[in-house]
């Protein structure tokens, strides 16, 4: 569907300021609550709220990569005896195309 000169395919747009959900919450939550709801999980055991809080205390840990360079054995059987008169052909083949 193609939309005519000038109409927007979000014809709703961006909410305005203080009307997205994060906004509104930011303004009703009581942090020193949520803190405190959340501080309650981590001493029942709540191994979430365990990581949530560490990772907001101490940062989430780096992840690391090891690479390692694997040799890789050699292919045998894998082109024609005419390999050669193959890929000529094929080099012909894609000039015509």
């Amino acid at each position: 569907m193609a939309f005519k000169p000038g109409e927007s395919g979000n014809p709703a747009g961006r909410p305005k300021k203080g009307e997205a959900l994060t906004e509104i919450l930011r303004n009703i939550v009581d942090k020193e609550l949520l803190a405190q709801k959340l501080m309650e999980k981590v001493e029942d055991g709540d191994l979430n709220a365990i990581k949530y809080v560490y990772d907001r205390v101490d940062g989430k840990p780096k992840e690391t990569v090891e690479q390692t360079n694997i040799e890789m054995p050699a292919v045998v059987g894998f082109y024609p005896d005419d390999y050669e008169q193959t890929a000529e052909e094929d080099s012909e083949a894609n000039k015509e195309s």
